[in-house]
């Protein structure tokens, strides 16, 4: 079986407004959340505590959006569908 080298997440936000700052953040950690929970092993007995954590993380998230809003944010056009999977 071949060894997965880790995978290294680096963000960097270059800005001197704190609101583009938050807004680049959160859409960084929206596309992680989304990623881990397509990637996550499926369960055969009620979601894991780490399923529900990021969940409640891409709801808030979702709930906010317009708030974090900074021009081109690209996990902007999917939270409508998400927080419809959340519902």
């Amino acid at each position: 079986m071949p060894h997965d080298d880790p995978k290294e997440y680096n963000l960097s936000v270059r800005t001197n407004d704190v609101h583009a700052a938050i807004a680049q953040t959160a859409g960084a950690l929206y596309e992680l959340m989304e990623e881990a929970l397509q990637t996550h092993e499926d369960h055969e007995a009620e979601e894991c505590e780490f399923e529900l954590f990021a969940r409640d993380i891409l709801a808030v998230l979702s709930r906010h959006a317009d708030q974090m809003a900074e021009g081109e944010s690209s996990w902007t056009d999917d939270l409508e569908a998400a927080a419809d999977e959340l519902a």
